[in-house]
């Protein structure tokens, strides 16, 4: 009981965070590709996995979640972002008997650029890439209580062909935990707080990093999973996610969320899962 009235609190407490959030503060932080989530399965379900993610796909929402996985998983993604910005992700989870250990590399390509003078005359083009590594560990710290940690080192260059002052590099942690609730087979809560480091430095000016924590209440069964999260940001209003999916005949899942606060907008997708193998398909408009 203790350890669930600590997640009220932090909810609450997280909740209070909305009176501190601040949409006048967009643009003001760095590598900002770190708020695009790739899984396909937690996108078509809003973006609402922090208490319910229980594997690879988890390293991107709550790192405490790849802790409840027993399976070896190996994960590819690909994401057509708008204006032609492609994202691919791989991830890979180890199990070991002193924890999980969890890998992913991601790599954002921009479509080529014009760079101009301050007349408008076209210079050259360039290309603004990100790349990001992450090592994460997670692990059973008590019965029904899990923990989890990523380190992050990414590279964000806005113009590769300015060696001086194109791209810069930057490093980070996320922590997370999960509680399952003993009371109700299924029902867990979560917290996680993402992005937590020094400012990046580009030319004279300092950035912080898009700090964000979220915190989210689930249920998850063999054939139907619920989520419902709640996130403060350092750069904007607070986000507020729910989804909701089921499983036919223990291979096809079909799924659907919402996401509102910064933005509006429904998602949904699909997956088909055949022994070991998981093929996912999310959109949103």
């Amino acid at each position: 009981m203790r350890k669930l009235a600590a997640f009220i609190c932090l909810m609450f407490l997280l909740q209070v965070g909305t009176a501190f959030s601040d949409s006048s503060q967009i643009g003001t932080t760095a590598n900002n590709f770190l708020k695009i989530l790739p899984p396909a399965k937690p996108t078509s379900m809003g973006e609402a996995y922090t208490a319910i993610g229980d594997g690879i796909d988890s390293i991107y929402y709550n790192p405490a979640g790849l802790a409840k996985s027993m399976m070896y998983e190996l994960s590819f993604t690909h994401v057509a972002w708008f204006q032609s910005v492609n994202y691919e992700s791989i991830g890979a989870l180890l199990p070991f008997n002193f924890g999980n250990i969890g890998f992913a590399l991601n790599y954002l390509d921009v479509t080529s650029m014009d760079k101009t003078d301050s007349s408008g005359n076209i210079l050259s083009s360039f290309n603004p890439y990100s790349i990001e590594g992450i090592l994460n560990y997670s692990s059973e710290f008590a019965e029904n209580f899990y923990i989890g940690g990523n380190l992050k080192v990414m590279n964000f260059a806005i113009d590769p062909t300015d060696s001086q002052n194109g791209s810069r590099a930057s490093f980070m942690v996320d922590l997370g935990v999960i509680y399952d609730m003993s009371f109700l087979k299924g029902l867990s809560a979560g917290l996680s707080v993402k992005n937590l480091g020094p400012g990046t430095q580009y030319v004279s000016s300092t950035f912080l990093q898009p700090f964000t924590a979220r915190a989210g209440l689930g249920y998850s069964s063999r054939y139907f999973d619920i989520d419902g999260d709640v996130e403060y940001v350092n750069d904007n209003d607070m986000n507020y996610y729910v989804g909701a999916g089921t499983t036919l005949f223990d291979i096809l899942g079909l799924r659907a969320g919402y996401i509102g606060g910064t933005i509006n907008e429904l998602s949904a997708g699909a997956g088909i899962k055949l022994g070991g193998l998981a093929i996912d398909y999310a959109y949103v408009p």
